[in-house]
């Protein structure tokens, strides 16, 4: 038997454009998420006559959050029109949690 909620955002924002012969684009993003699910294990003993009897073996409710952060950059510079340059950087921090109880 499982039942969870889960609620998730995301967000990006992004700019390009081209400056001669250098293309470029920036932007950040952020998400949050956040889950929890309530899981059991049950186990059936059947007797004779159509009787069942559940067992529970187990109970878990996982609750697990998550919160990501990033920038970023990248210019390509054509160089030849056969040759183009990239570079690129990214920054991210990310948090993660979880509990299980």
């Amino acid at each position: 038997m499982n039942d969870g909620r889960h609620k998730q955002l995301s967000q990006e924002i992004k700019a390009a454009g081209d400056i001669g012969q250098l293309s470029h684009v920036a932007g950040a993003f952020y998400m949050d998420e956040k889950n929890k699910t309530d899981l059991g294990d049950l186990f059936n003993l059947a007797f004779s006559g159509g009787a069942n009897v559940p067992l529970v073996l187990a109970d878990r409710v996982p609750n697990n959050t998550t919160k990501s952060k990033a920038i970023y950059a990248q210019g390509d510079f054509k160089i030849k029109p056969q040759f183009t340059g990239t570079l690129g950087l990214l920054y991210r921090r990310q948090k993660r949690s979880g509990l299980c109880g």
